[in-house]
């Protein structure tokens, strides 16, 4: 059975000898991809529901390999190192 197209078409663009972060850490690496899935920000798990590469770079214009997250650089961090600081601990209870 062959991919759906609609899925696959920009895959080709995919450039997988990039990591998607520079530490090489599997975990952290894991984590981060997640976050991006969860949060259906990946445009290659999600292709009706996120923007496309083009359309990020058009209107955030990220440097090299960089990836664009919606939220703020210390909650994203807080995210990322699992941090249940005070913090992050607010600010769930504010969207719940």
């Amino acid at each position: 059975m062959q991919p759906d197209k609609k899925y696959t078409e920009g895959l080709k663009d995919m450039d997988a000898a990039v990591p998607a972060r520079p530490d090489k850490n599997a975990e952290k690496e894991a984590w981060y991809t997640e976050f991006f899935i969860e949060n259906h920000l990946d445009y290659y798990t999600y292709p009706d529901h996120a923007a496309t590469p083009e359309q990020v770079k058009f209107m955030v214009y990220p440097e090299r390999e960089e990836r664009y997250y919606p939220c703020s650089d210390r909650m994203f961090d807080a995210i990322m190192n699992r941090d249940q600081s005070a913090f992050i601990q607010e600010k769930y209870r504010q969207v719940y």
